[in-house]
């Protein structure tokens, strides 16, 4: 016999008379005398057949027989064809909920480890698959002495690729092969320091780190042996750079990455790619509605400091605010395998 738990405190909440949960009826004055796709849709989302002729039978305008609406649904070949693969996605994706509800309960924060060896880093975090902050993890190297003035002098005169105009583009991220403008790091660096906003940002798709200015950056980031293979850095880590207010919307990465706080405070909040709630309205790697908190009933949030070093798995949602003028400096060259290319929920 299969284990049990305790008693659910709502035990009403597993009546199968009841409307579906993730279903909303459309309003009466949509629907023309044919109900069938809104029959469909309330049984792919979990409806019993019981509870959707109810629900019909209550709808203004209801056709006069809801049960034969019903059966001719679930007696449509179309239906019968589909049904199996969505109930196989429904189980998946309880399979999912039930993941997230065991590994992160009620949270609220990621989770902060001071000292946090490169050994337990990789075993509990990097290949168990959830987000870490390593407090002060780089509070005593050069690059915490850093401005955003003396940043750009070590750049020099010539010009830098940034981002400008992201007030107006209706998807800045997304969209940001139109925003690439050319500027003196000088001239970056005073508009960083003089406006707050989402207008002006060097991101990675600006690619700085590969210029061999930057590279030589990163002699002031003396990462200890075990956390990046560092015969890989050209080409795997990147330059995030902007005044307070710079926003970066809701998305997933390919690959996994250690973000390392340098300057100012970020704000970041995560969502788990377990959340089937998540994989519904996507826009490539985006999604549609941009905040999280909006749309997932479990976040994990969290501030960064600097020197800070936060661990983002791949997959894993997140949307980040600069709470203050900001420098960070980004890395993909982990110690695992970290190409996931083909993880791309929004293209199915």
């Amino acid at each position: 016999s299969r284990q049990r738990g305790p008693p659910a405190a709502d035990a009403s909440a597993a009546d199968a008379s009841a409307p579906p949960r993730c279903w909303a009826p459309a309003p009466a004055e949509t629907m023309t005398e044919d109900w069938s796709h809104w029959v469909a849709e309330a049984l792919f989302c979990g409806g019993s057949p019981q509870s959707v002729v109810s629900a019909l039978a209550q709808q203004e305008e209801a056709p006069p027989n809801p049960e034969a609406v019903v059966i001719s649904v679930l007696e449509s070949p179309i239906f019968r064809s589909a049904w199996p693969k969505v109930r196989a996605g429904r189980r998946l994706a309880l399979a999912a909920s039930l993941q997230r509800q065991v590994q992160f309960g009620q949270e609220a924060q990621v989770e902060q480890r001071e000292g946090l060896d490169p050994g337990t880093l990789y075993a509990d975090y990097v290949r168990a698959h959830r987000p870490v902050v390593i407090p002060g993890f780089a509070v005593d190297w050069p690059a915490l002495n850093w401005t955003h003035r003396s940043l750009a002098e070590r750049l020099g005169d010539a010009p830098i690729e940034v981002l400008d105009g992201r007030d107006d583009a209706d998807h800045p991220d997304r969209d940001f092969q139109a925003l690439k403008s050319a500027m003196a790091p000088r001239a970056f660096a005073e508009r960083v320091l003089e406006a707050a906003g989402n207008d002006l940002y060097l991101v990675a798709n600006n690619h700085l780190m590969n210029e061999d200015r930057a590279q030589a950056l990163l002699a002031d980031l003396p990462f200890p042996e075990g956390f990046l293979a560092t015969h890989q850095a050209r080409g795997c880590s990147s330059l995030w750079w902007g005044p307070a207010g710079t926003k970066t919307a809701a998305h997933h990465d390919t690959c996994h990455a250690f973000f390392l706080q340098l300057v100012g405070r970020k704000h970041f909040v995560f969502a788990s790619p377990l959340d089937p709630g998540l994989m519904v309205a996507l826009d490539g790697y985006y999604q549609v509605q941009r905040d999280l908190r909006q749309i997932s009933d479990q976040v994990l949030e969290v501030t960064l400091e600097p020197g800070d070093l936060l661990f983002i798995p791949v997959g894993w949602w997140h949307q980040v605010d600069a709470l203050e003028a900001s420098i960070a400096i980004s890395f993909t060259n982990l110690l695992v395998p970290n190409r996931f290319d083909d993880y791309r929920p929004g293209a199915l």
